[in-house]
């Protein structure tokens, strides 16, 4: 399987709830960007659309938008008086909103409105009981889609590393 890497950005909002010094349940809602676009022209072997038993190279892109909730129970272990670090691992459900095919028409159409579940987990640190600082890796169970190439069927998967900063509004 290949692996590709890039930059993309996420933006959310959380809500804590059963808040105690050692555990809570982070709630969060985000709207992010996964895949990659496709600035090379990449092209893949699919079925023609007007004769299915035939085969055409096709223009595809692996960029989606999703609206995501997250429900996070949260370990809290505390370092000193100003840092709290803490564990987390929880399911996520991702709704896609939207997909960024090629400018060409004959590219590949992916189904919006399509739910992916998976799960979310990682590391954070409260910083001032302000600022909140994330390394979390997320990986969805079920693909974005399926292409087959005679016998085979190949599926694509989205999974992510995400370093994450928020502000806590408790305290401004």
């Amino acid at each position: 399987s290949e692996k590709s890497l890039f930059l993309s950005y996420d933006i959310g909002f959380f809500a804590e709830f059963f808040d105690s010094p050692k555990f809570c349940v982070s709630g969060e809602l985000h709207y992010n960007i996964k895949g990659e676009d496709n600035k090379n022209g990449v092209q893949i072997l699919a079925p023609d659309k007007m004769n299915p038993e035939l085969y055409t190279y096709q223009f595809i892109s692996n960029r989606f938008s999703y609206i995501s909730l997250q429900l996070l129970p949260q370990w809290r272990f505390e370092l000193n008086s100003s840092d709290k670090l803490y564990l987390f691992a929880g399911p996520k459900f991702d709704y896609r909103i939207s997909n960024n095919n090629s400018d060409d028409p004959g590219g590949l159409k992916f189904p919006n409105s399509k739910i992916e579940f998976g799960f979310a987990a990682g590391i954070g640190n409260i910083i001032w009981e302000l600022v909140y600082l994330e390394l979390k890796y997320e990986h969805s169970f079920t693909n974005i889609y399926t292409i087959k190439y005679g016998n085979e069927t190949y599926n694509r998967f989205n999974q992510s590393f995400i370093l994450l900063m928020g502000v806590s509004l408790k305290k401004l």
